[in-house]
């Protein structure tokens, strides 16, 4: 979440390297406005359940989180038709 503090050059340029270093070792980054958060919480909500889905199709689900979900009865992502979602080991 990126406040105000984020549009200064010096800021985004440690902004830059720091992200840089840590996706070297595998963390993803999905960046949003302070005020966006704020104001459209449900709108960020969806993009951040819409990342994992994809991110999920791509790469599987672990063994853990598919197990969670299906505990919670929550094993689908609420979409209909969606294909079976692949598990990955831990």
């Amino acid at each position: 979440m990126d406040g105000i503090t984020h549009l200064d050059e010096k800021v985004i340029l440690k902004d830059e390297i720091r992200q840089d270093e840590l996706q070297k070792l595998g963390v993803n980054f999905l960046r949003f406005d302070a005020l966006l958060v704020v104001n459209k919480v449900e709108a960020i909500v969806k993009e951040i359940e819409n990342w994992i889905l994809e991110y999920e199709e791509k790469n599987g689900v672990s063994k853990y989180v598919l197990e969670k979900r299906i505990k919670t009865g929550n094993s689908k992502s609420g979409k209909k038709n969606d294909p079976p979602l692949r598990m990955f080991p831990l």
